[in-house]
């Protein structure tokens, strides 16, 4: 289980709002031609990896300009030292 894993139901405003977020920026993915990091969980139950891959696949920036790391073992919101 996931100490830092909220578990109650989300708010009706929140909710829409991510949701409308989300296809506004799944819409426009290809806008995106800034330098950019993506490091993502594979343990996500948020958002699957397959979104980052999305991401990284879709921006139209350079391979030498974006990164995409996928950590094994890691959730939603990540913490190392």
């Amino acid at each position: 289980s996931n100490p830092i894993k909220y578990i109650g139901k989300p708010r009706l405003a929140t909710a829409a709002t991510l949701f409308k977020s989300t296809v506004e920026l799944e819409s426009r993915m290809e806008e995106l031609e800034t330098p950019f990091l993506v490091i993502h969980g594979l343990g996500d139950v948020v958002t699957t990896p397959e979104a980052s891959r999305e991401l990284y696949n879709r921006a139209n920036v350079s391979e030498e300009n974006k990164k995409l790391i996928l950590l094994e073992d890691q959730w939603h919101g990540f913490l190392w030292a």
